[in-house]
């Protein structure tokens, strides 16, 4: 019992001028799950398995001192591919609450102990789950059930490769965490200068990923949108307010133009740049969209030249419809 309220007390405390995202960190922190630590650390610390459902998949589940919350069927757990950048931290974890046959009590059982932690939360519920969900800035926690009677025979292959799955209430968690700027990393915000590519230039980026850091708060804010730091050295994209992409030249490998000729968005143009993840050339590159523009194919041709040539890259062109 005192366990539990020391937990409890951990996840509820906010101190004055914390990050929005602090309920959670402290609440994993107070269990021992190491969100912080690269994957490829925790999977050489304690191993990893096939998944089962997936053959792509792996997974691996670090133990922590204590549980995300009692009863569940095992600690908070993360999964990767041939494919996955491990020198990075797991943004996703799972667990569960399997004990009972009835999904409403395994669902009743999860949410009175995640709202005596973290408060209420808000219905998430879809056609075919009952689940609520918990934000905190950036990070999300969310539980869900996949009530039987709401189910097509066949839609779920984990389900029907693992029965005990069918009533678990499944709780899942992104921590969004931003590791602190380096010194080089805090030398490329101090010198960043926006790039203009125009009008059709994109500040449409993804959520809080390894790139992600929180920008200086000392610094006069950045415009979203992409950025070069002095001499080159990195690209940063203003994602958000307070968020910051960094990447830096040496991963960098090309500059991408889609001349999307047709297909289900009609024609389009687009201006990407292809990075490799961690700087690891070996896994698939990764890219983040500069520029878009609609109705004319040939509208960023331009751009991409210029970026090509500022950086010295190739240009790799994909011309024709949409998938």
């Amino acid at each position: 019992m005192k366990l539990l309220k020391r937990l409890a007390s951990a996840g509820k405390r906010r101190l004055v001028g914390a990050a929005p995202e602090a309920p959670l960190w402290d609440h994993l922190d107070a269990c021992g799950i190491p969100f912080r630590t690269p994957m490829a650390d925790l999977i050489s610390q304690y191993g990893s398995y096939p998944i089962g459902w997936s053959e792509a998949l792996d997974t691996c589940m670090p133990q922590g001192h204590a549980q995300f919350i009692a009863g569940l069927a095992h600690q908070p757990t993360f999964q990767f591919s041939r494919d996955t950048d491990l020198l990075v931290p797991a943004n996703y974890f799972f667990c569960a609450v399997q004990e009972s046959a009835d999904h409403r009590l395994n669902y009743a059982k999860a949410i009175h102990a995640l709202v005596g932690l973290f408060g209420k939360g808000e219905p998430s519920s879809t056609s075919n789950t009952v689940a609520r969900e918990w934000r905190f800035g950036h990070a999300r926690l969310s539980c869900t059930v996949w009530p039987p009677e709401r189910q097509d025979k066949g839609r779920n292959s984990r389900h029907d490769m693992f029965p005990e799955t069918i009533t678990e209430a499944s709780i899942t968690f992104t921590p969004a965490w931003r590791p602190p700027l380096s010194a080089e990393e805090r030398a490329y915000c101090e010198t960043a200068q926006p790039l203009d590519l125009g009008a059709h230039q994109s500040a449409a980026y993804g959520p809080v990923g390894p790139l992600t850091r929180d920008w200086p708060g000392d610094l006069a804010s950045l415009p979203l949108g992409p950025a070069f730091a002095q001499d080159d050295a990195a690209l940063l994209c203003a994602t958000a307010p307070g968020l910051v992409d960094i990447v830096p030249r040496s991963w960098i490998t090309a500059i991408a133009l889609d001349r999307i000729t047709g297909g289900r968005g009609g024609m389009e143009a687009l201006v990407k740049l292809k990075f490799a993840r961690s700087g690891q050339t070996h896994l698939p590159e990764s890219w983040i969209t500069l520029a878009y523009a609609h109705g004319d194919p040939h509208a960023l041709d331009a751009q991409a030249e210029q970026l090509a040539t500022r950086l010295g890259l190739e240009i790799k062109l994909y011309e024709g419809p949409s998938d």
